[in-house]
């Protein structure tokens, strides 16, 4: 389909950025394995030492490849912005038109597809970075490895631990906050129109009733939300406790493998080191999850959106009608309704003739010219314009 091919491409156009961002994040996580390494140096070289020209060059190298990483750090928080930019720019075209031939074909008028590549954006701007830094955890762990086997393994069952917490937390959380996120949408919906209706509310007093259907389902949407707000703090918090219980556990057992003459205190303080780094980003990646989920739901939405909009049939150019108007059978089901609006509406007006249309409110008026302009499609019957060569 066009418009699902087109957003294939743009996916695929993508990658080329997503592999720079990736690449700059790789040489920026390499460059800050430099601290434990300054570490094991300053404890196991210098002090034993007491070379003052070694600290002082170690103490330069360290700085230049901090620096480096600082620079590359910068670098992928440009080339997310630029990328977050690109889509909007590409998408945001595609998204209005597709919207508005959604509302001329009957689906709700609303340009939620453009608040949905709004949170794709702030995704992109923001978690995308911290989530593709999950990707050099195992660097990290199997450095810790590279000190002792021990600390190695002290690391792989403390992270194995916190990526079980991270899917606990995608299993708890994903079905609460999709559904909140979906009746938050349509209750927006409710209070765009009631705002643009407001004169027709109030004409039939309905402000008050239609305030508390609003609140309360808005009260249930915020249940929700607290929902998985709570597992998520519940489940965030032991993730905390796992990440600040490994480093004393890494420090503690390094501690008595230096007791033992099996490590140096150097790589005991590099191996705490190095295990924070490696277990910080699956911390992270619990606290933004809710961000990922939104986006992945709006992502959702949009794809579905572009789908139903290259399944139109493209409009063909077509000469000055010409001849007579005529209906036959036309019936019109509203969406989610049993009751049809138009009932086999049947006529024929001749060339150079005119017919009123009246009838009491919501009796069909606004539906049936709809359908002669043909801005909605009928369920059943056929609104047909002659056309007679001049």
């Amino acid at each position: 389909m066009k418009n699902r091919s087109s957003l294939n491409d743009l996916i695929k156009q993508g990658r080329s950025g997503l592999i720079a961002l990736i690449g700059f994040g790789f040489v920026a996580n390499i460059l800050l394995l430099a601290t434990p390494l300054y570490m094991i140096q300053i404890f196991d070289r210098v002090l034993n030492s007491g070379s003052k020209e070694t600290l002082l060059f170690l103490t330069f190298i360290v700085i230049i490849a901090l620096l480096v990483s600082g620079i590359m750090e910068s670098v992928r928080k440009r080339l997310l912005n630029r990328i977050g930019n690109w889509l909007d720019k590409s998408l945001s075209p595609k998204l209005l038109k597709a919207s508005m031939q959604g509302a001329l074909s009957g689906m709700p008028a609303s340009a939620q597809s453009l608040r949905d590549l709004g949170s794709i954006r702030q995704f992109i701007t923001g978690p995308l970075r911290t989530l593709t830094d999950l990707l050099w955890v195992p660097i990290f762990l199997a450095a810790v490895s590279v000190l002792h086997l021990w600390l190695g393994i002290l690391a792989v069952v403390f992270g194995a631990m916190l990526i079980t917490i991270t899917w606990l937390n995608e299993v708890a959380t994903r079905k609460p906050l999709s559904e909140a996120s979906e009746e938050h949408i349509k209750n927006q919906h409710l209070a765009d129109l009631a705002v643009r209706n407001a004169d027709v509310l109030q004409a039939m007093g309905m402000f008050n009733p239609f305030s508390e259907g609003w609140q309360q389902s808005n009260h249930k949407i915020l249940a929700k939300r607290q929902i998985a707000s709570d597992r998520s703090s519940t489940l965030f918090g032991m993730s905390r406790f796992l990440r600040m219980a490994a480093q004393a556990g890494v420090l503690g057992l390094g501690a008595y493998l230096v007791l033992g003459n099996q490590l140096t205190p150097g790589g005991m303080i590099a191996g705490s080191i190095l295990l924070a780094r490696a277990l910080g980003p699956l911390e992270q990646a619990i606290s933004s999850w809710r961000g990922f989920v939104n986006a992945r739901s709006s992502y959702g939405r949009i794809r579905t959106l572009l789908e139903i909009s290259d399944q139109k049939k493209t409009q063909s150019n077509l000469p000055k009608p010409n001849g007579k108007l005529v209906c036959e059978d036309v019936t019109y089901f509203p969406k989610g309704h049993q009751v049809p609006a138009l009932n086999r509406v049947n006529f024929t007006l001749d060339q150079g003739s005119v017919l009123g249309i009246i009838g009491p409110s919501s009796a069909g008026k606004t539906t049936l010219c709809k359908i002669l302009v043909g801005t909605w499609q009928p369920n059943d019957g056929h609104a047909r314009l002659g056309f007679l060569t001049p």
